[in-house]
């Protein structure tokens, strides 16, 4: 417990590891790093050669060119395929999706792959799990208490819907900030502002501190996800390597302190109008029973009044009632909470709204000591950015809030933000490519890694504002790109030259997240269930590590069966417990923003996969899905098993050994051969 406090309330201020300030910087209040510069279209380079689809592919081989290297061949089809659906759904193609695809000889038969992984549903639960690791989502408030938060899966639900509609990303961000404020009538930007609310909260600890911990989470989460930027390092001084002053820290935090989490009723106008309807009818109803209760009261007052006693309480005027009057008096009473517990109770969601449009001065901490204040300062934004210094307008007369939010979203939004569209790019060259061109994606300051294309960077970023901030055109270019479309294969010379594949000579071979691979091994037995949305399941987990805190139980009981067997970004994501299976392949535990989780490689993981009860269950059920498409014929039993694993045919000596290890094992053997082709590399490994 104490090195989770000392991660979000004493590191989230820290500075990064130093580094030399590069030649021709500055740290003063007139910034020329690249990245605090307006990005500008740059010419897309002319290559004289035949290899390349787009712009994205005469960028990149600039640069192998530059340092001597060449692209490598395109893949195979049934790598590309996979590859395609790993990236863009998260699940593996089935063999007859596969063999659609290598037999569709038309020109844009990869354009229709691309173009329907992108239409399906399952996109926005490949993509929405991306952001929610940004923005540090979770089920509960974390700290010793742990506290559950029911309704924040209605924030989750947002999150996908939003990457499955395309929304564009400058509006994404702009309700996420500020919908209650923007759309106050819209239920979508109250649930957005779930952002806000996400975070980790002491609930025992509430005091000047703890708040000041909260608005330093708020401060840092915004900074980093939407500009890439240490804000946090400037809590105690002003930031050592970007232009980033201790004023503008509490300039920022000002702007998050007159908000408070609440649970906000998010009806339809339907709901809210049945609620009425209904309340109506109770009240009709209610009417004649409160009148009883009244003669009543009545009665009990004449009596206890009869006996000298002046100003009676109801206690004493119910007590003085007659038997048969007491009787009805309780039944009345029945009755009435009888129809109060009728009443409809409409949805909600978790939110953040101001207390109101006015809100006390803010200071600036000194050395960030919640309880040694200093000058006051106004709420604003980052000082030596473009537009930083404008003061917020104050507020209208008719305001419900301070608007406060709204202006800072003007701001990041604002075609004048070097940042905002650079750093989603990045972020999503990352995920497709492994990592990003700048390879410190939440740190585009001085200490972060310069980018590696810079110019396909910008190229990128302004391409994504001039087509109206919508994602999928990105994806989409990406993927038709020969620089995606690569082998992954390693040719030493290329290695030799560039051994982090820095250039893009190859495709970079990845491991699934573990989301993804337990997904895969639900849709491979054929019982994943695709049901979308709603409140967080609970797969078993040992009873051993469901310790009780004084909030509650930490894990439902949950059972092994198709209403657990969802998609992974559905399971509780609770901040002291997490899935096991998500957890042994690096599910980071949310306390702050993950940009880029960690891949290992431990025994652990291996373990997992070998005995697992989800795994051992799911095995057996994937041989049940083999034997009821094929039959019993050994053959046909590795053929098809190959192909729904891998999205090819086994090779002769992969059929020869898995015929062997069939004959020998008999008919209870199938499942062990299964459970076998999901503890393969290939399985967990996108090439």
């Amino acid at each position: 417990m104490v090195i989770g406090v000392m991660l979000l309330c004493g590191l989230a201020g820290a500075d990064p590891p130093q580094k030399p300030v590069p030649t021709g910087q500055t740290r003063s209040a007139q910034p020329t790093w690249w990245a605090f510069k307006p990005p500008v279209k740059p010419a897309v380079p002319h290559a004289s050669t035949t290899w390349g689809h787009n712009p994205i592919d005469a960028f990149v081989l600039v640069k192998l060119r530059e340092s001597g290297l060449t692209p490598s061949k395109p893949a195979p089809r049934n790598v590309l395929i996979r590859r395609a659906y790993m990236d863009l759904i998260g699940l593996p193609p089935t063999p007859e999706e596969v063999q659609a695809f290598e037999a569709d000889t038309a020109p844009n038969a990869w354009e229709k792959v691309v173009d329907r992984l992108l239409a399906s549903p399952r996109y926005g639960e490949r993509w929405g799990r991306h952001w929610l690791d940004v923005i540090r989502y979770a089920d509960s408030g974390g700290f010793e208490g742990d506290k559950d938060r029911p309704l924040a899966w209605r924030y989750r639900d947002y999150v996908i819907a939003a990457f499955n509609q395309d929304k564009p990303y400058d509006r994404f961000v702009r309700e996420q900030i500020a919908g209650d404020e923007i759309t106050p009538a819209s239920n979508e930007g109250i649930i957005a502002t779930g952002y806000l609310a996400c975070g980790p909260q002491d609930i025992v600890m509430q005091n000047a501190k703890n708040r000041s911990d909260e608005l330093d989470d708020l401060v840092t989460t915004t900074g980093t996800a939407f500009l890439g930027l240490t804000m946090g390092c400037a809590r105690c001084h002003d930031h050592k390597y970007d232009p980033i002053k201790q004023a503008d820290y509490y300039r920022f935090s000002a702007i998050f302190a007159p908000s408070e989490r609440r649970e906000i009723e998010i009806p339809t106008p339907e709901e809210r109008q049945a609620a009425e309807a209904k309340n109506v009818d109770i009240e009709k109803q209610l009417a004649p029973l409160r009148q009883k209760l009244e003669a009543l009261k009545q009665q009990g007052l004449k009596a206890v009044q009869a006996k000298g006693q002046a100003k009676p309480n109801d206690e004493q005027i119910v007590a003085a009632l007659p038997e048969a009057a007491y009787k009805e008096w309780d039944a009345t009473q029945k009755a009435i909470q009888a129809l109060e517990a009728q009443r409809p109770s409409l949805p909600r969601a978790m939110a953040v709204t101001d207390r109101g449009r006015d809100f006390p001065a803010a200071h600036l901490l000194i050395r960030g000591d919640a309880y040694h204040e200093g000058e006051v300062v106004q709420p604003g934004f980052i000082c030596s950015l473009p537009g930083g210094s404008a003061d917020i307008p104050p507020t209208a007369a008719k305001a419900q809030t301070t608007g406060r939010r709204t202006a800072l979203a003007d701001w990041l939004t604002s075609p004048d933000n070097p940042l905002l569209a650079r750093v989603f790019m990045n972020r999503v060259w990352q995920h497709h490519f492994g990592r990003g061109i700048v390879n410190t994606p939440s740190n585009f300051g001085l200490s972060g890694d310069p980018p590696t294309h810079p110019e396909l960077l910008d190229w990128l970023a302004v391409t994504f504002r001039e087509n109206g901030w919508h994602l999928k055109p990105i994806h989409r270019m990406i993927l038709l790109s020969a620089t995606w479309q690569q082998s992954s294969t390693i040719r030493p010379e290329a290695e030799k030259a560039d051994p982090q594949d820095r250039l893009l000579w190859r495709m970079p071979t990845r491991r699934l997240e573990g989301e993804v691979i337990r997904d895969s091994i639900l849709s491979v037995a054929g019982t994943l269930n695709l049901q979308m949305g709603g409140p967080p399941v609970y797969p078993p987990v040992d009873p051993s590590l469901r310790a009780d805190t004084f909030q509650g139980p930490n894990w439902q009981d949950g059972e092994d069966g198709p209403s657990t067997w969802r998609r992974s970004v559905y399971v509780k994501v609770k901040r002291s417990l997490l899935l096991p299976e998500l957890e042994v392949f690096d599910c980071p535990e949310i306390t702050v923003a993950v940009a880029q989780r960690n891949i290992t490689t431990t025994p652990t993981q291996a373990l997992t996969l070998l005995n697992d009860p989800l795994v051992l269950r799911q095995s057996a059920l994937f041989a049940q899905r083999i034997q009821k498409e094929v039959g019993k014929d050994p053959g046909k039993q590795i053929e098809r098993a190959y192909r729904l694993c891998f999205g090819r045919a086994p090779t002769p000596r992969e059929r020869a050994l898995s015929l062997d290890f069939l004959t020998k094992r008999g008919p209870s053997g199938l499942a062990d051969f299964c459970h076998s082709l999901l503890n393969l590399n290939e399985f967990v490994y996108v090439p």
